[in-house]
């Protein structure tokens, strides 16, 4: 599987809209850590290395253990369902239409991810030779 990383721009400014949705929409405790791992699903189904989800779940004050356990306990098939009806089932005061454009926002930003390049080490690879060592 291919990682993928955020620049340090995309990354504050998923944490500034992840920010600015919450405290807009005056979230809970529990709501917070619900959108947040929600966020944090959608990265990792873009393949986006676990490095940005700490930051990001860091950021807002959750718990990175809260994200990782749903994880173990195979529970994110939940975080596949949309923003707005994962809401849904909750004491949410915002309209299902403020979710959509968040989590539209959040989904542009996520695409901007960059591939993480790592060097092939195989046998068709040329090694360097130093000196007499030649083969």
């Amino acid at each position: 599987m291919v990682n993928y990383y955020l620049t340090e721009m995309n990354t504050t400014k998923l944490e500034n809209k992840l920010l600015k949705f919450i405290y807009k929409q005056q979230l809970n405790s529990m709501l917070v850590n619900g959108v947040t791992t929600k966020i944090v699903a959608m990265m990792y189904n873009k393949g986006i290395d676990y490095y940005y989800s700490d930051v990001l779940a860091s950021a807002v004050n959750v718990p990175i253990k809260f994200v990782d356990g749903i994880y173990c306990n195979n529970q994110s098939q939940y975080y596949n369902d949309p923003l707005s009806k994962l809401l849904s089932k909750t004491d949410y005061k915002g309209t299902p239409d403020e979710a959509k454009a968040f989590e539209k926002e959040v989904n542009n930003i996520l695409e901007t991810r960059k591939k993480i390049h790592t060097k092939k080490n195989n046998k068709n690879t040329k090694r360097a030779t130093y000196g007499n060592n030649k083969k």
